[in-house]
């Protein structure tokens, strides 16, 4: 039998994960990995996350739900969430977020700017330490914000954005 993601429903929209595996990386730091290495991590489980969410918001079309998903997880949005969720952010998640941006990466999409470009992948490499440091309920509270933006209708986007 072929072991499977699990996951359990805790909260409306907020998702308790028992990954294989998942337990025993919990022994290493998240702090150990580069900060690349992090945002690398952070990106899958950023659109993982969104295509969860977005699948459970009951939209039939997959068509729709890729258009929703591109706007939740573009650079912009993932800069602008940054920006709303560093305040409430512990010194060492704050360390995180500046390295990610403060790193220098293969490539710069045309679709956007360096500075929104830089803080999104902050945004991912903080992702990507909360996910490894399995700190599930600080996830949740950062997912939130954008869930509220989703819901509202008003997804900011973050200032850096040249037009």
């Amino acid at each position: 039998m072929t072991q499977g993601y699990i996951l359990e429903e805790k909260q409306e929209k907020t998702y308790n994960w028992q990954v294989p595996g998942w337990l025993e990386a919990a022994q290493e730091r998240p702090e150990q990995y580069g900060v690349l290495t992090l945002a690398y991590v952070g990106d899958a489980v950023y659109e993982l996350l969104v295509r969860q969410h977005i699948i459970s918001s009951d939209m039939a079309k997959v068509k729709q739900m890729h258009q929703k998903t591109i706007q939740l997880v573009c650079a912009e949005t993932q800069a602008a969430l940054a920006l709303a969720i560093e305040p409430s952010l512990t010194e060492v998640e704050k360390d995180i977020l500046r390295r990610g941006r403060n790193a220098k990466g293969g490539h710069l999409p045309k679709n956007t700017t360096a500075p929104t470009y830089r803080l999104a992948t902050g945004m991912e490499a903080l992702v990507g330490y909360l996910y490894l440091k399995q700190d599930l309920e600080k996830l949740a509270k950062i997912f939130a914000v954008l869930w509220q933006w989703e819901e509202t209708g008003e997804i900011p986007v973050a200032p850096h954005k040249e037009n």
